[in-house]
């Protein structure tokens, strides 16, 4: 959104300023919800931008606005998940001030982390809803049902760096991987998961094809990945300048207690096959004519990352 000028008004713009600075307590007076930027509007605004620790001033340019709009989103307004750069906002402070008072430590800082994530996942197990550490609406409902014994309430807030992330950390951070797809959709999946390490731990050394500047050494281990091909082909599926066939797993449900992570440890462990090499077959789509929703692509690399790194984590077996 451009800049705001004090003579532009009647606007609707204005008007969702003017809500969104209402969400945040400021008194506009009769200005609230007019479209006229009046001077309640307009100390409002730099009253904000000097509380947010932006530049003086009530213009409302893109730094300004995107603040105002992370100040007042609630919880539910978009989904929630772990992502580089992490979401920040009013809505993901009170679903850590939700957890935290359910009694799932969080860090109690409004950014989305590793340890947010880790508490939401805790939740939903808790509740019989999927582990993902994605917050859908099924997850927002079960937190606005139990509003009662949480809002107002002081929870277990942690300080610092949190131990113990839901993925291991020392796992992404000495483990050279390369995830790589050749369809857009199991690109877009490779992207994600380099994306969720990175937001994990900045030190990630796991990385999508798409992101590397050069090809991948001989040290770093190769992942692909598919969707289901008719058997023939599937049989016969084998890397590009290979003359063995790829070692193949298949994630075939979102569901706890999936097999991913022992499918992929059994081929570390294995001396018959090039263990620098797999392709995970992802068989969540029935046939090759469906496509993934973002959602169930990004639960799909959230899944095959974590079996990863429960798989390397627990590998006693040397790579080289």
């Amino acid at each position: 959104m451009p800049s705001m000028a004090n003579d532009e008004k009647s606007d609707l713009s204005i008007q969702d300023v003017q809500s969104r600075l209402q969400v945040l307590g400021y008194n506009l007076g009769t200005e609230a919800a007019s479209g006229i930027f009046g001077s309640r509007t307009s100390a409002s605004l730099a009253a904000f931008k000097r509380a947010a620790h932006l530049p003086e001033g009530d213009s409302l340019d893109l730094q300004t606005w995107q603040a105002l709009v992370d100040a007042s989103l609630d919880l539910g307004d978009r989904v929630l998940y772990l992502h580089m750069p992490h979401f920040q906002g009013r809505d993901v402070k009170i679903l850590q001030e939700a957890l935290s008072s359910l009694g799932f430590a969080v860090n109690d800082d409004g950014v989305f982390g590793p340890t947010t994530e880790r508490a939401l996942r805790d939740f939903q197990q808790n509740i019989g809803l999927e582990a993902s550490g994605i917050l859908r609406a099924d997850s927002v409902l079960a937190i606005s049902r139990l509003r009662h014994a949480w809002e107002g309430k002081r929870g277990v807030i942690l300080e610092g760096r949190c131990l113990g992330y839901t993925r291991a950390a020392e796992v992404l951070e000495t483990t050279p991987l390369c995830v790589f797809g050749t369809g857009k959709t199991t690109r877009s999946i490779a992207d994600r998961i380099s994306n969720l390490a990175l937001a994990t731990t900045p030190a990630s050394q796991v990385v999508s094809a798409a992101l590397l500047a050069n090809d991948p050494g001989s040290e770093m281990f190769l992942v692909g990945l598919s969707l289901p091909m008719p058997e023939a082909k599937h049989t016969h599926a084998r890397l590009e300048g290979s003359e063995a066939a790829i070692p193949q797993v298949c994630l075939h449900s979102f569901a706890a207690g999936n097999d991913l992570p022992a499918q992929i440890s059994a081929i570390l462990h294995s001396r018959a096959v090039d263990t620098r090499r797999i392709n995970i077959e992802i068989g969540i789509v029935p046939t090759t004519h469906q496509t993934l929703t973002a959602a169930q692509e990004q639960q799909c690399a959230i899944v095959i990352l974590d079996a990863l790194c429960l798989a390397f984590g627990q590998a006693t077996k040397p790579l080289g």
